[in-house]
């Protein structure tokens, strides 16, 4: 799939950060539209929210918000955000207990290390695909 380019408010929001963070934030991004792509959840609107890139399905109770950023306070690291409302962080702890966690919001990934491809992939579907399967865990259990 052919990746669009950003729109002009969020590019410029990349690239206000450092080089670094900046590409590293591209190959997330890339990654959260790749992985989005292959759901079946339809568009997935690509915004800004608190300053930060954001994704999350254009159809109203399909998913949850993903938003991706950078911290001054944490300049070797970037952050991928979830709502804090979700569940989601704590099933990620079960899955990657080894992350570094911001709470139940958010989780930190080292600049120096490489893009953790499965764990933003698996991150991403179950963020985008949240109400929905929530509803599914509900009909079935």
């Amino acid at each position: 799939m052919a990746i669009s380019e950003p729109a002009p408010a969020i590019a410029q929001v990349l690239a206000s950060y450092p080089p670094q963070v900046t590409k590293r934030l591209q190959q997330v991004r890339r990654n959260i539209l790749n992985t989005a792509h292959q759901l079946d959840i339809g568009e997935v609107i690509e915004t800004l929210k608190w300053n930060e890139v954001s994704y999350l399905p254009a159809k109203s109770g399909v998913g949850s918000t993903l938003r991706i950023g950078y911290s001054d306070k944490m300049p070797k690291r970037y952050q991928v955000y979830v709502h804090c409302g979700t569940n989601l962080i704590d099933m990620c702890k079960t899955l990657f207990p080894e992350l570094s966690y911001q709470g139940n919001r958010g989780i930190a990934f080292a600049l120096d290390e490489p893009l953790p491809r499965d764990v933003l992939t698996m991150l991403t579907e179950m963020t985008l695909t949240y109400h929905r399967n929530k509803r599914k865990q509900v009909a079935t259990g």
